[in-house]
């Protein structure tokens, strides 16, 4: 438990962005991520893809067709249509995508986080700390509106004075 409680104070929001960046950079790569192990765990821990078999086909046969089915992509065919006998007409038809969908997801995610990692290096490494100038801005704004707080104490004071 103290490694989640670790991990989630060491997750702060960065002070130099917006809610539209973070929405890019953190949530959306975040939900594609998650999208992405769903479909990981669907397809390499579970059952991929369900073919229909023959009747007589035992489990191993099934598993079989199934796993081949997998691995060399299968056709589309409409359900009022025969099965093509010519090999080179459900070439034509097949889908080549599914297995790789889970690895492209990642790569995008990977391309919506690239631009934050790339203001950082890049705000680093010009010496100038826009977090920092960030954090006085905001203690210059508390402090001022503390100094207005302070400021309009002795005016009341005084008009409360004036009153008695």
């Amino acid at each position: 438990m103290n490694f989640l409680g670790s991990a989630l104070t060491t997750i702060k929001p960065r002070k130099d962005d917006t809610l539209i960046d973070r929405l890019n950079y953190y949530y959306t790569s975040m939900i594609i991520i998650g999208l992405s192990v769903t479909l990981t765990a669907k397809q390499y821990v579970g059952q991929p893809i369900q073919c229909w078999v023959p009747a007589e086909f035992s489990h191993a046969w099934e598993q079989y067709a199934e796993n081949y089915c997998f691995v060399y992509n299968t056709y589309w065919v409409k359900p009022d249509e025969q099965i093509p006998r010519p090999v080179d007409e459900r070439v034509n038809r097949q889908l080549f995508y599914y297995q790789w969908v889970p690895f492209l997801m990642a790569l995008e995610a990977g391309f919506f986080y690239f631009p934050v990692l790339l203001w950082s290096k890049t705000n680093r490494k010009s010496g100038i700390n826009i977090t920092a100038m960030i954090e006085q801005k905001e203690s210059v704004k508390e402090y001022g509106s503390g100094l207005r707080k302070a400021q309009s104490c002795p005016r009341s004071q005084s008009t409360f004075g004036g009153f008695i």
